[in-house]
């Protein structure tokens, strides 16, 4: 009777440790690997931990948003079920990327720019292309030589694409 005590008595503590509140610490990124989707990180105690994921599930699956710590950035992680090696990022205090991607439709935000992309075109290449056709466009006039010239205006069209070269990835 006492065995069925024991498995009973170890069941219940099993039941409540899983059911424990999640522990949340402060850390510091040491490394990330934006494409393994972990990064590693010290705890305030000098404890490294490695592999914290940065999404929910770490599969290389293109249907994500992640947010990409900075290294050397405070970070608060969680752990999951309990377990002493598997964490996740909770919260971030410095960031270098920020990518979602809902179908065929990705954003990606970075030190470069802005990519705005539905399957293969760019916000950038729709936008230079269309600055590009303004700065041909001819008017035909009745007087000679027959055609309009350079638009009046294609310095500041210019300044234009630059500026959406500067925004966009």
């Amino acid at each position: 009777m006492s065995d069925v005590k024991n498995d009973l008595k170890d069941a219940f503590g099993e039941f409540i440790t899983r059911r424990t509140t999640v522990t949340v610490i402060p850390a510091t990124v040491t490394s990330v690997n934006e494409s393994g989707e972990v990064c590693d990180v010290t705890d305030v105690e000098g404890n490294e931990i490695f592999d914290v994921r940065l999404k929910a599930i770490v599969d290389g699956s293109s249907q994500e948003f992640l947010i990409v710590p900075a290294v050397d950035s405070a970070v608060l992680i969680g752990n999951i079920g309990n377990s002493p090696n598997a964490w996740f990022v909770v919260e971030v205090s410095r960031v270098t990327k920020v990518v979602m991607q809902v179908s065929n439709t990705r954003y990606q935000l970075d030190a470069s720019g802005i990519l705005l992309m539905r399957n293969e075109t760019t916000l950038k290449t729709i936008l230079n292309d269309l600055i590009s056709q303004i700065k041909l466009i001819t008017v035909p006039v009745t007087t000679a030589p027959g055609t309009s010239g350079t638009p009046v205006n294609a310095a500041a069209l210019e300044a234009i694409k630059i500026k959406v070269d500067e925004v966009l990835n």
